[in-house]
């Protein structure tokens, strides 16, 4: 899955691989002392990206959007690029339904069945019992590594004030 390269690559240059970005190259494990990519035996590791999006299930219309639902969906980036995200490969981890999006605080309803289920597999890990190149079984470990959202979509995930808010901070809400 890492491709080691002989250089270090300046941001203009861009990555060929997500795993060459600095984020992973220090993200830590469950002991803290190794990397989480990492590998120990034959325990797995995958990554995940988290989407979040709303969407109008009506269409766009001239005069604003009357309805709104949402996805919850990952992406594998231990996948290949070039099918990391054909509908195929991702999962669909919720969907958000209703006339309007989920106000601030709501959206963790929807969130927390699936960060109670990652949480379980980064602690202990997930056991599958068989797998193509493990006949006998094997642990496997994962980690949302990254959000992918649109700026609306991340305030909610990330529950910030929305764009409309008197706090001017991105980074910070107090």
């Amino acid at each position: 899955f890492m491709r080691s390269s002989n250089r270090t690559r300046s941001m203009e240059e861009g990555y060929d691989n997500i795993f060459e970005g600095s984020f992973f190259k220090t993200f830590m494990g469950t002991d803290g002392e190794t990397l989480f990519l990492e590998r120990t035996g034959s325990e797995g590791r995958i990554v995940f990206t988290l989407h979040v999006d709303f969407f109008n299930p009506n269409g766009m219309r001239v005069r604003g959007s009357t309805s709104s639902c949402g996805t919850i969906v990952l992406a594998c980036v231990n996948l290949p690029s070039r099918i990391r995200y054909r509908k195929e490969f991702l999962y669909l981890a919720g969907i958000i339904p209703g006339t309007h999006e989920p106000r601030l605080t709501q959206l963790n309803h929807y969130l927390k069945p699936l960060v109670d289920d990652m949480e379980k597999a980064w602690n202990s890990g997930i056991y599958f019992s068989q797998t193509a190149c493990y006949p006998t079984g094997r642990v496997v470990r994962c980690a949302i590594g990254l959000i992918v959202c649109d700026q609306p979509a991340a305030r909610k995930v990330l529950q910030l004030a929305s764009i409309t808010s008197n706090h001017i901070c991105t980074r910070f809400s107090l």
